[in-house]
Order: C-alpha cells, then structure tokens, then sequence
C-alpha cells in the first residue's frame, strides 16, 4: 500500500516537473508581455542576455551593410569601401544605443523602430510610450529543447521580427532578435 502511494506521488511529481519544464517560456512570455503592459522596463531587463543580444544585433547590422554594399555593386569604388569601413566601425555605438528595454519592448508591441524612437527613448529615459496595436500576431514555438522562438508579426508590417530565447538554468533569457533586412 505504501510502495503504490509513493509510486503515485513519485509520477505526480515527475510530470509536474516536466509540465514545468514545457510550459515555462510560455509563462515567461506571458510574464515579459504582463511586464511590457505594466511599463516594467527592469523585469524586461533582467530576461535579456545583453552580450549575446549585442553581438547578435552588430553581426546583423554589419550584414545588412555587406548586403547593401554588395547589391550596389560599389567593388570599385573607394569612397564607398571607406564608407562601409567607417560605417562598421560605429555598429557598436549604435547598438549600445538601439538595445534598450524600451526598443525591446516596443518590437514585442509589433512596433517597428524608427529614428525617431531611438532619439526619443535616448532624451526621455524609461519614459516611452508603448504603443497599442491590436492586430499583432504571436508565433510561439520551441527550436530544440534549449530554445524557443516568438515570432511577432505586425499586420501593418511585411515581415516578422523573431525573439530567441535560451534556457539559462531554469530561466530563459532573450539572447537574439532577428530584425528584418533594411532595404
């Protein structure tokens, strides 16, 4: 009788732990979209992995600017080669500025970030409004066990933005975002 209750109770928890396991980026995303609508830009924060978003988003500018190099066809021209060295040498600064909690926030709004954004949240700091659309659509999906994917699809906007998450120990921290290329 014994050995039967412990069995139950050993698969009950086994399965609340794996339960917790499946279930927790969704609770996390419903915990940062909870902290976005609260304007808790702090917990929004604390679930992104700076240096791994950092690297992320400068390889992303620095291919977007190869990409666009490359389709104007500027192999020749000096000036333009300067240019796109001077320009890569400034993704730095640029994404030590762009990379806010508030700007994350916003592209989990379905809000696509402008020049004006930035210059906003760069004077006014945790001070942005976030905007409210309502035809935002959320793509949640794992990507292996480790990884898990949103995909935020504004309906004013062609293309997605992608957030990928990461287990870190039993929390899941923001480690890239995939914006759509500049054109």
């Amino acid at each position: 009788m014994f050995l039967i209750r412990l069995k139950k109770i050993a698969i009950l928890f086994c399965l609340l732990c794996f339960g917790y396991l499946y279930f927790s980026p969704y609770v996390m995303f419903y915990e940062l979209q909870h902290a976005i609508g609260q304007g808790n830009y702090n917990a929004i924060f604390q679930s992104m992995s700076l240096p791994d978003l950092q690297q992320n988003m400068e390889s992303q500018i620095d291919t977007d600017l190869m990409y666009q190099l490359s389709r104007e066809g500027t192999g020749d021209n000096n000036f333009a080669n300067l240019g796109s060295m001077i320009a890569s040498s400034y993704t730095y600064n640029l994404v030590k500025q762009v990379l806010t909690p508030q700007n994350i926030a916003l592209l989990m709004m379905g809000h696509y970030l402008t020049n004006r954004d930035v210059i906003d949240h760069q004077f006014s700091f945790f001070q942005a409004q976030i905007p409210t659309t309502t035809d935002v659509l959320y793509e949640k999906h794992y990507d292996s066990l480790n990884q898990f994917s949103v995909c935020v699809q504004n309906g004013d906007q062609d293309e997605p933005v992608y957030f990928h998450f990461a287990r870190d120990g039993l929390a899941w921290k923001l480690k890239a975002v995939n914006l759509p290329r500049i054109s």
